[in-house]
């Protein structure tokens, strides 16, 4: 990947040497327009279909039977479900809490690895 600091390093120091400007620097320039414009793009497809596809996947995770029966194991203490098995409005308030908490770790992590 050609870098925007090279370029006008590259042409600056050729000009000082012979007082010329760099034949090529304009195509080098183009050439990292056109890596910055396709990279932008590929950015911009990863952030628009990032956030539905992690609540898809939070989603089909939290909806698992077996994730349910965790739920009742370690929150037994709470009333969240009702006599039939099923989840009570608390219930319900609790498994959100939980996607809401599982969705922003993960949010929080893709963009501090998407700063490195």
């Amino acid at each position: 990947m050609i870098k925007l600091s090279e370029i006008l390093f590259e042409e600056t120091r050729y000009k000082k040497e012979t007082g010329e400007n760099l034949p090529n620097w304009q195509d080098k320039l183009k050439e990292y327009e056109k890596e910055k414009k396709n990279e932008s793009k590929t950015d911009r497809a990863f952030d628009k279909f990032r956030n539905p596809i992690i609540a898809a996947i939070l989603f089909f995770i939290l909806h698992m039977p077996i994730v349910n029966t965790m739920i009742f194991k370690q929150f037994s203490f709470l009333s969240i479900y009702n006599d039939d098995g099923n989840f009570n409005f608390y219930g319900l308030v609790l498994k959100a809490a939980i996607f809401g908490f599982i969705y922003w770790f993960i949010e929080s992590a893709l963009d501090y690895l998407g700063e490195i």
